[in-house]
């Protein structure tokens, strides 16, 4: 899982997008973010623009609400491969 880190700042943000985009387009298949706090989801909303339609479409974020990031995962990872944390069975 990439996670971005809000203490930087926007700078240090923009700069990992841009880089991102630059350098390795596509590389992931799908990025999910959990649990992010409302700021994080604003600010994805600022630099939404800034990314491909491709990178935009691999990046999945869900604020707290489990049950939403949870039906999400579940078409994705089975659930003997995701631990208790992230609503699974997988015992670590």
């Amino acid at each position: 899982m990439f996670v971005f880190s809000l203490y930087p700042g926007i700078p240090y943000q923009l700069r990992i997008i841009t880089d991102y985009e630059a350098y390795y387009p596509g590389l992931f298949k799908d990025i999910y973010f959990i649990n992010v706090p409302r700021a994080f989801q604003t600010l994805f909303q600022v630099l939404k623009p800034l990314m491909s339609e491709q990178t935009v479409g691999n990046l999945h974020v869900f604020g707290h609400d489990k049950s939403e990031w949870n039906s999400e995962l579940s078409k994705r990872i089975a659930s003997d491969q995701r631990s208790f944390k992230f609503g699974g069975t997988r015992v670590i």
